[in-house]
């Protein structure tokens, strides 16, 4: 904690890759120890209070596929140490990835046949950790009905053509798609939808 008179206390920022941010006049950093370094560009006091509340959980996360990829997204989650710290998503009651101060995450893995759960816990500058969020579950999306059971050849390579945005020469494959291969490409394009 800092302050400039004794009296009123504000939580310090932690450092990241050992600057201050842009606007921060001070912040810290943990050493491995347990001790503290404290970067500042002005007087003051500086504390280290006793912290026994959890943050709150991140709230309101949201997702969408971004070029076939699933994104998460969520505010930040503020308790009475100040921002967190750092983010950690979970599939199923398994870690994925740990997030250090942003509230975005770009998502590796999705169950291809079963639901995926996702959920986002926060840590504070006293390294507590909030209950993890209400739950984000994907489900993989049924393939459409009267699909060739073997895709001819062509059907690869033309898809990625148009989802690449139809740069250079067009693949082989008939001039006139057939039916099929719509329903194939939306479905291929986004396989996975969001549980309502």
């Amino acid at each position: 904690m800092a302050s400039t008179d004794g009296v009123d206390w504000q939580p310090l920022p932690p450092l990241f890759g050992g600057a201050l941010a842009n606007g921060a006049r001070a912040g810290y950093t943990r050493n491995p120890d347990g001790s503290f370094d404290i970067q500042t560009t002005t007087g003051g006091f500086f504390a280290v209070l006793p912290e026994k509340a959890r943050p709150p959980a991140p709230v309101d996360v949201a997702a969408r596929f971004s070029h076939g990829q699933l994104v998460l997204s969520w505010p930040k989650s503020v308790g009475s140490a100040g921002d967190a710290v750092s983010y950690r998503v979970t599939l199923g009651q398994k870690p994925l990835l740990s997030i250090p101060g942003q509230t975005t995450a770009a998502i590796p893995r999705v169950h291809h046949s079963a639901p995926s759960v996702y959920r986002v816990i926060a840590t504070d500058a006293a390294g507590k950790s909030s209950e993890p969020s209400k739950p984000v579950v994907i489900l993989p999306s049924k393939r459409p009905a009267k699909l060739p059971k073997a895709l001819p050849d062509w059907a690869w390579p033309l898809f990625e053509w148009q989802q690449g945005g139809k740069v250079g020469k067009r693949p082989k494959g008939p001039k006139i798609l057939p039916a099929w291969y719509w329903r194939w490409y939306e479905w291929r394009a986004a396989p996975f939808h969001l549980r309502a």
